[in-house]
This record gives structure tokens, C-alpha cells and sequence, in this order.
């Protein structure tokens, strides 16, 4: 039986969150990638992966929970789109270890609760109850970080989870904060005017996967990232073994690391 998020009416507290992160020098175990990003990414902070369907979001916030689990770090992810087992059953047929580290109980899957949905729909139907449904959502979830001490978090897909005007939206990933942790967020692409797709303009950076051709090669695209410099694109495949870079040599040939 997964577990499931479960919420009480606390304040999130967030201050001193960045003054006590730390950079992690190989966040997806992706050679290409962690150079690229030149240890930018830290705890403290909530980062965004996005892309549309088919691109390996959910691909890469696996390899990001394996590359920590590698490490000894404990960590979750909260499965909005889809079951925890239909997540579970794609992530095992993976090759780079998420099934061992799941039974070693380094890595975990977690669903939302009814009791998730029912704050959710109150905050979508009447904009007062924003702030309950914030403030419980996200004490929930850092409750379980401090409990489990997960220093790997990611949310697949946020979109669910966000309701409300961009003041509301930008409010709630940033309460995402988790002090002593990595947040990872990922998200589709917007096609409307809407709000959604606004959280990229409040994390602390943002990752592109993009489908470029019919032979199944696709792209990474660092759009967002302070510390880095990025000429170029990196071109990847996916498959049982994750995501693979076409060409490592190219890659490096395009890209200028401000060190």
C-alpha cells in the first residue's frame, strides 16, 4: 500500500533555507549534465524540469533520486499524474538501480491523499481557502523530509498541485523549500495564456527537454541557471538505461563553464 501525503495547519518556515545549502556536484550521475551545471544546483532550492510528453522528465527525477540514493541519501517522490505502482512499475524497468535502492529503502514513492484533493478543490473553488491549503500541503511534505531525512525531493508533476493566480503560484513553490534538500519539480509545456508554466520564473532554475527529431534523439537545455554559462544544447536518448548523451565530446565542445 503506498503511502499517502497527509496534512495538519502548520507555518512553513523558509528562512535561512539558502544561507545553509549545499551544492551537489553530480545531481543526475549524467557526466554531460552535472558539468554543465557546474555544482549550481543546492539544497535549499527548488529547481524545475520541463518538457512535453515523452521527453524523460520523469526519466531524469528518477536518475536524480538514484544518483543520491548512490550517495547514501535518502529520498522521495510525490507522484501526482499517475499511481505510485504504474510509477514504480516504469521506474523498475530501468536499468541504473532504482529497484535496489527502493528495497533498501533509500528511495520511496508517495501519492496524494484524498484529503489533498479535498484542500486542493476548496482553494480552486474559493480563493480564502488558498492559505490552509498551501500551509498544510507544504508542511506535509517537509514533515516527511525531516522524518525520512530526504535530502532528494521531487514532485512529478507539479501542474496538479498549483492553483491560483501567479501571486498564489509563486507563493507555493516557494514554500516548496526544504532546507536540508534538493526539490525538484517537473512540469509540461503551457499552450494558453494561463498562470501555469509561471513557476519557471520563481525557481532557482529550470532545465528544458525538448524532442527534436523522429530517430529518438532529444534535447537538454539548461534555460535557467545561475553559475552557469550555456552555448549549446545536449543531445540525449532514452532508454532502459536512462538517459544517455549522444556525444559527450560535442557536448563539451559547445558549452563554457563560468568557473
Amino acid at each position: 500500500m503506498p503511502n499517502q501525503i497527509e496534512s495538519k495547519i502548520c507555518q512553513s518556515d523558509q528562512q535561512g533555507s539558502t544561507a545553509s545549502a549545499n551544492a551537489i556536484s553530480k545531481p543526475f550521475g549524467i557526466k554531460a549534465l552535472d558539468e554543465a551545471l557546474n555544482k549550481t544546483i543546492k539544497r535549499g532550492n527548488v529547481y524545475e524540469v520541463f518538457g512535453s510528453t515523452g521527453t524523460g522528465k520523469t526519466t531524469l527525477a528518477t536518475q536524480f533520486l538514484v544518483e543520491g540514493a548512490k550517495e547514501g541519501n535518502k529520498g522521495f517522490i510525490i507522484v501526482t499524474d499517475s499511481s505510485v505502482e504504474q510509477y514504480v512499475r516504469n521506474a523498475e524497468r530501468l536499468s541504473f538501480g532504482f529497484r535496489k535502492y527502493r528495497d533498501e529503502g533509500l528511495i520511496e514513492a508517495i501519492g496524494l491523499s484524498d484529503r489533498f484533493w479535498s484542500l486542493k478543490w476548496s482553494a480552486t473553488e474559493d480563493p480564502k481557502n488558498f492559505g490552509r491549503y498551501m500551509e498544510d500541503t507544504t508542511e506535509a511534505i517537509k514533515k516527511l523530509a525531516s522524518e525520512s531525512n530526504a535530502k532528494r525531493i521531487v514532485i512529478d508533476t507539479i501542474t496538479p498541485m498549483l492553483t491560483g493566480d501567479r501571486f498564489d503560484i509563486s507563493r507555493f513553490v516557494n514554500s516548496l523549500a526544504v532546507k536540508e534538500a534538493v526539490v525538484i519539480i517537473t512540469s509540461g509545456i503551457s499552450n494558453n495564456d494561463n498562470s501555469l508554466g509561471y513557476e519557471r520564473n520563481v525557481v532557482s532554475g529550470v532545465i528544458e527537454l525538448k524532442g527534436t527529431s523522429t530517430d529518438g534523439t532529444k534535447e537538454a537545455r539548461i534555460v535557467k541557471m545561475p553559475g552557469t554559462h550555456y552555448e549549446g544544447p545536449i543531445e540525449y536518448t532514452i532508454s532502459s538505461e536512462g538517459i544517455t548523451p549522444v556525444s559527450s565530446e560535442k557536448v563539451h565542445s559547445m558549452l563554457r563553464i563560468i568557473r
